[in-house]
């Protein structure tokens, strides 16, 4: 076996034989007993010379709850001059690449918005993902909010019905899907803008109507440290204007990562707490933006900071008289 076959060998799906994503890595032993049970496969007695150790993200899936496929790849030896696997050609990519100079016509890259629905829809609220939350265990997506309301009387995913009970609590298999959430965001701009409209709408809303501090605004007092436990963490930069705070009251804490439901309001407490600026008003900025005191740092992530790469940097400053 040459050194070329094993790296081909490498880029393959043990099930259905084709190349898999490179930035997608699902060993076969992880799933050993699911695939004796669907495929009738033991990948125990799998030779590395000749069998491929990963599976593509589709035949992940099948495992899952997806249909199954009809049968699998059937692998041989490597074969000088006629191997498949090295003589085997390289995947070819849906996006054709253009000279900078070259114009795109819009009508070789429209596509209806409802053949994509499948993909970008919670079937839950049928409505488009809003803050992506998919399942460790079987990859189906659904919103934060559906599959949190989901978790609380029904332990198990809601299309496969995979248990989540054996854990100590089903949302430790939640994480935020950052990537399918911003291919949806692209691809349908509109429906991102009118979600960041609603919330800020939301949050001036709730600010003049509740002049008192909230159920919602901090944990209860209750002794519970996991309040914020499975919340959607951020990182920021807190620092002072250079032209309007002196070095020695910068916070002894530069860099801070702590919940997306953290308010404005709640920072401007922290920094009286830990500076001389106790008795004074403070105005924090986002990109020269003053922020109202009760946005939460998922509103300024979505609106002032366009989900840029963290840390998100604010700025603070004494406010004027």
């Amino acid at each position: 076996m040459t050194e070329e076959h094993f790296r081909s060998l490498q880029k393959l799906c043990r099930l259905c034989g084709g190349y898999r994503d490179s930035g997608w890595v699902c060993h076969t032993a992880d799933y050993a007993d699911k695939l004796r049970e669907i495929y009738n496969l033991d990948v125990s007695e799998d030779k590395f010379d000749i069998h491929p150790r990963y599976m593509c993200l589709s035949c992940c899936k099948t495992l899952s709850g997806s249909k199954p496929l009809t049968k699998t790849h059937q692998w041989k030896g490597h074969i000088p001059d006629k191997c498949p696997v090295c003589t085997l050609p390289p995947p070819t990519s849906p996006i054709v690449k253009r000279r900078r100079s070259e114009t795109v016509s819009m009508n070789e890259i429209q596509i209806k918005a409802k053949e994509l629905n499948e993909h970008f829809v919670c079937t839950l609220c049928n409505g488009y993902f809003v803050d992506c939350t998919t399942i460790s265990e079987c990859l189906h997506s659904f919103c934060k909010s559906c599959i949190v309301r989901h978790l609380q009387t029904r332990q198990s995913c809601p299309t496969c019905k995979v248990d989540l009970q054996n854990s100590t609590t089903p949302f430790q298999h939640l994480m935020f899907d950052e990537a399918l959430q911003g291919v949806l965001d692209k691809l349908l701009p509109a429906v991102a803008e009118r979600e960041i409209q609603d919330r800020n709408k939301f949050t001036l809303e709730q600010s003049t109507t509740n002049d008192s501090p909230s159920e919602s605004d901090g944990p209860p007092n209750d002794g519970n440290t996991w309040f914020h436990k499975n919340d959607i963490k951020i990182s920021i930069s807190l620092e002072p204007s250079k032209k309007d705070a002196p070095h020695d009251e910068s916070v002894p804490m530069k860099y801070i990562r702590c919940s997306m439901r953290l308010k404005v309001s709640h920072l401007e407490n922290y920094i009286r707490d830990k500076t001389v600026l106790k008795d004074t008003g403070l105005l924090i900025t986002c990109k020269n933006k003053p922020l109202d005191g009760q946005l939460t740092l998922e509103n300024i992530w979505l609106d002032t900071w366009k989900r840029k790469e963290a840390p998100m940097r604010l700025y603070y400053c004494k406010k004027a008289d």
